[in-house]
């Protein structure tokens, strides 16, 4: 049986789109296995509103180096000042 957290990421930097994806799969692979992300733009000006989701697979795997435990506030890139709050949807 799969276990999977789905996160809404808030509080995100305005940086262009690849580097905001490529950087928050750095920031999150530490944690778990990234099955999904993705950024909110309102829907009739394509404005980027600085949140997002991530979903991600937690199962352990037998065996492998365990991944670290979710917190609420995870490092942009290792810059606190650019943190992204993560809340655990489900």
């Amino acid at each position: 049986m799969r276990i999977v957290h789905k996160l809404r990421l808030t509080h995100l930097p305005l940086v262009c789109e690849p580097e905001l994806l490529s950087t928050l799969q750095r920031s999150l692979q530490p944690y778990k296995c990234i099955l999904d992300i993705s950024c909110f733009y309102e829907p009739t000006t394509n404005f980027f509103i600085r949140s997002g989701y991530a979903v991600l697979d937690c199962q352990s795997i037998e065996g492998e180096h365990p991944f670290h435990k979710l917190k609420h506030i995870i490092d942009w890139a290792n810059e606190y000042e650019h943190a992204s709050l993560l809340h655990l949807v489900s």
